[in-house]
């Protein structure tokens, strides 16, 4: 740079409005990642209903007055159903529930906090620090979340398969309580 070109002064103020800010962001991306944990522990339980009433309506595709080849595509349609729920759980459980390893500042960081070379330290090179920690852990954050979206994106739409099926099966069952098929 020339003399004229005088170099960007570091504003205490400006720093200090980014680590707020990106403290917020990782608050919002926590709150995020509780909304997918609620959802994805209520399709569990969707899912878990699901199965109880797949059973109760099982027991009647094997009765023998249904003919041969409905019986065969109602329990093609209940092994469906089950899978697919299955498959719906594994997601939910694996990709959404189960805690991760989570980001955060090292604690050998933090140790030396109380250590000359960081309370020697401005209040800027301070707050710089901490600034780059929290964007790495916000990185982190989203990335995690990321993928526990579309664990439960995916979940939900094997979840209306599902429910698709098991509407399917109704109608057969129901057509042969009317003794229509």
């Amino acid at each position: 740079m020339s003399d004229a070109d005088p170099s960007p002064q570091i504003q205490d103020d400006m720093v200090e409005a980014l680590v707020v800010q990106v403290r917020e962001l990782l608050r919002m991306e926590d709150g995020r990642g509780q909304s997918f944990h609620a959802r994805a522990g209520a399709l569990a339980g969707f899912s878990g209903l699901i199965v109880s009433v797949s059973g109760a309506v099982g027991a009647n595709i094997f009765k023998p007055d249904l003919s041969t080849p409905w019986k065969w595509t109602a329990a093609a349609l209940l092994a469906t159903i089950l899978l697919t729920l299955l498959m719906a759980l594994y997601l939910v459980m694996f990709g959404v529930l189960i805690p991760k390893e989570s980001a955060g500042f090292s604690l050998s960081e933090v140790q030396k906090y109380p250590t000359w070379g960081f309370i020697t330290q401005t209040r800027v090179q301070t707050q710089g620090r901490i600034l780059h920690g929290l964007i790495e852990m916000l990185a982190v954050d989203r990335d995690r979340n990321g993928r526990k979206a579309d664990c439960l994106r995916m979940a939900y739409r094997l979840l209306g398969g599902a429910v698709a099926s098991f509407a399917t099966l109704g109608v057969i069952l129901g057509l042969h309580a009317q003794s229509l098929i």
